[in-house]
């Protein structure tokens, strides 16, 4: 009984390790699609065809949105990276230690705990090479409202660097917020959902070592 636990949690571990691997993947196909639009966008407004400032501007609402929605999507696969990671190093541990007669659920409890790692200090948040690039894709995604205010012949200068500087600034300070707190999730193992039709929100374990 002990060894088809055993194999089953080897299984997950492989598993756990390949999704690990995936969420890269799945971030740079993210990326490259964004960057791709964005260039087809610098490049339509770079061009000599005419274009209304209305339709400039609208393209650039469109590419923040869009940039948002990448954002958004790029800061959950960094969040899911960690947490599978998480996973199979807990369950490595596990492994090591040894199993005797621990039900399913007893099982999930004890890599519930094994799964919490130590909280990275802001400071060495912001040198983890793939928190790096998921904020530098931030900055890069607010950037097209410069585009969009560049477009507007009638404001000054000055008054279009200071309304862009606020928007990206704001922009990027929301989703930085956003990321820490995904990322002081996944290290904890405790991810924070709301259920359907419930207002109250729990705390769920990784789909992946959940076993009861």
């Amino acid at each position: 009984m002990e060894n088809n636990k055993s194999d089953i949690l080897k299984m997950v571990y492989s598993e756990c390790n390949e999704h690990a691997r995936e969420q890269p993947k799945r971030r740079d196909s993210i990326i490259i699609i964004y960057i791709s639009v964005y260039a087809a966008y610098i490049g339509l407004y770079a061009s000599k065809v005419i274009l209304s400032t209305f339709l400039v501007i609208s393209l650039g609402i469109v590419m923040v949105v869009f940039g948002a929605l990448c954002s958004f999507i790029i800061v959950n696969f960094r969040s899911w990276s960690i947490q599978y990671v998480s996973c199979a190093r807990a369950i490595s541990i596990l492994l090591l230690e040894g199993l005797s007669h621990e039900s399913p659920k007893e099982i999930t409890h004890k890599l519930k705990i094994k799964i919490k790692r130590p909280q990275d200090t802001l400071k060495w948040f912001f040198f983890r090479p793939e928190n790096i690039i998921v904020i530098t894709f931030i900055i890069l995604s607010a950037t097209p409202v410069i585009v969009a205010l560049d477009s507007i012949p009638v404001m000054k200068i000055s008054l279009k660097a200071l309304i862009a500087v606020e928007i990206i600034v704001i922009y990027v300070i929301l989703f930085c917020i956003y990321l820490i707190v995904q990322i002081k999730q996944a290290d904890s193992g405790e991810i924070k959902t709301r259920k359907k039709g419930k207002t109250s929100i729990s705390t769920v374990t990784p789909w992946i070592i959940n076993f009861d």
